[in-house]
């Protein structure tokens, strides 16, 4: 079966949640002998890259790429307030993407066109037109609620008025957009659950998968050892990590001060380097995220906002790390609270938590390990191939 994966980012090397998601699509349906081509957006911040230097995905894949300018432009927005269009939609359609993506259907006769993410559903209409393929939306988010949690969170009347109107006109692109669809993988259960109360069929919940072989227990478990790791370029990092810096940070200098807390990803912003202490550390890109996180054995996630499967957080507890975060930040994973994470939705309880590390950590060690096992049972690879099998037949 011959498959086109039409991506909104550039889905490798893989640098974030999303493009780990897509990225490990693409050899899921590669292992189980599917042809898979792919077709993916560039932006000013997702970049194609030099395929010479990525000979066997270059081989495998034979990726092309359409630059779209998605900044946003503050005439272009302004413009935008007076149509009915979700100006989120609306930055990611562009008439070379529809001119290249006629080519490649009409070159490859994908049978199967899978979209990742709402953002390039714009291009249904070219697809219809050009090819007798079926499409399958890959949910990573219920985009709206993402968009509605922003404006939950915002406390200026004017951006809170606008990051409402942009929830709403997507809220109503989005359900517009099931019924040109013929199937959707949704990465988290809690979205799966909403998809099939406006679609009522071919909805599967197909998550982030997690490798067998790469989920072994965590080589000496220090539970002192605390980070976040996450991209500074995305609006819910960057709110959990200004709420570590107001909410934890002055704790680890008197009843945390046994505690030491590391945060780290691209973007990193400057100034953050300069509020380094003894037990508090910052670093920015890590080019080896495996070797850094044998160094830590706690992520510490308090994600207020944002949607789908916190990527960060399955891969920590496949480690073996235990994990402490909000409803937010297990949301859509199924995971019980006190049994295979710690669940916290205040600074006094992250604190407690933090607290129960330094005075217990045997249990905060059989919590970990009750959560890598849960990850390994609900979201091995196998499991996850098997599902996305189902919605192709």
């Amino acid at each position: 079966m011959k498959i086109l994966q039409l991506c909104n980012k550039v889905p490798f090397p893989v640098i974030d949640g999303g493009t780990a998601a897509m990225h490990q699509l693409g050899q899921i349906l590669i292992s189980e002998g599917y042809q898979v081509k792919i077709l993916s957006v560039s932006t000013q911040k997702s970049k194609a890259p030099q395929l010479e230097n990525y000979a066997e995905y270059k081989n495998t894949f034979r990726p092309e790429y359409v630059f779209i300018d998605t900044s946003i432009n503050p005439i272009y927005a302004c413009i935008n307030l007076f149509s009915k269009r979700s100006y989120n939609i609306q930055r990611f359609e562009a008439e070379q993407l529809h001119i290249k993506l006629t080519e490649v259907l009409l070159k490859e006769k994908p049978e199967v066109v899978i979209l990742e993410s709402l953002f390039v559903t714009p291009y249904i209409s070219t697809i219809r037109n050009h090819s007798t393929a079926k499409i399958i939306l890959r949910a990573h988010n219920v985009e709206h609620r993402v968009w509605e949690r922003f404006y939950e969170n915002e406390s200026g009347i004017l951006k809170k008025t606008y990051l409402k109107l942009l929830a709403k006109r997507l809220k109503l692109y989005e359900l517009e957009v099931l019924s040109k669809i013929d199937g959707i993988a949704a990465i988290s259960q809690t979205d799966c659950e909403f998809f099939k109360q406006h679609k009522q069929a071919n909805v599967e919940f197909i998550p982030f998968g997690v490798h067998e072989k790469s989920i072994e227990s965590t080589k000496k478990f220090n539970p002192l050892q605390l980070y976040f790791l996450g991209a500074m370029d995305w609006q819910p990092n960057k709110e959990a990590v200004a709420w570590i810096l107001q909410h934890l940070v002055l704790k680890l200098e008197n009843e945390l001060k046994n505690i030491s807390l590391t945060l780290a990803g691209t973007h990193m912003p400057e100034d953050l380097f300069k509020k380094q202490s003894g037990n508090f550390k910052v670093y920015g890109k890590i080019e080896n995220p495996e070797t850094f996180l044998e160094n830590y054995s706690v992520l510490v996630a308090p994600l207020f906002s944002g949607g789908g499967l916190k990527i960060k957080v399955i891969e920590a507890m496949a480690l073996g790390k235990l994990v402490i975060t909000t409803p937010i930040g297990i949301e859509g994973i199924g995971a019980t609270p006190g049994i295979h994470y710690l669940h916290c939705s205040t600074q006094q309880e992250f604190i407690n938590a933090m607290l129960e590390c330094q005075s217990q950590p045997e249990k905060m060690q059989k919590i970990a390990e009750a959560g890598q096992d849960f990850i390994q049972r609900e979201f091995g690879l196998s499991a996850v191939s098997a599902r996305f099998k189902k919605l192709l037949e």
